[in-house]
């Protein structure tokens, strides 16, 4: 005897609605999670740029800083002389640029008094955060 067994769906030519919205679900998902990493990728890449430029600007101080140590024997006068203002607590100098703010601190060194350490900090649109700092021990003319 043979069995004849009803198909429970007669028409498989196209999707159904299940379907479509189950496929767009999982398009909504995968977009979102690549989207979301490309906009990350993109704010990660706008910092590490801003960190480079400022450390740029931090190198490009600290080697006309060498450069007038070599010249002259008066420190602030030869801070002075890059463009630097010295700040109301008399320990710093201050020097605005278009949109950074870079600090530059001189110290006596307390192993060899011959030697100053100088410290260049670089703050990006007059932020609390450095962007970069450097520092470095120089003999002074």
């Amino acid at each position: 005897m043979m069995k004849f067994y009803k198909p429970l769906h007669s028409n498989e030519k196209g999707f159904t609605l299940i379907e479509v919205l189950a496929s767009f679900v999982i398009l909504v998902i995968l977009l979102t999670a690549f989207f979301t990493f490309f906009i990350q990728t993109a704010k990660t890449g706008k910092n590490s740029e801003n960190i480079v430029d400022a450390t740029y600007i931090a190198q490009s101080e600290m080697e006309k800083a060498y450069a007038v140590s070599k010249k002259e024997s008066n420190r602030e006068e030869a801070i002075k002389s890059l463009g630097y203002t010295l700040e109301a607590t008399g320990s710093e100098f201050i020097k605005t640029e278009a949109t950074n703010t870079i600090k530059l601190k001189l110290k006596k060194n307390t192993n060899a008094p011959n030697l100053t350490n100088i410290i260049i900090t670089v703050y990006e649109n007059k932020e609390i955060t450095p962007k970069a700092q450097m520092e470095n021990v120089f003999v002074w003319k």
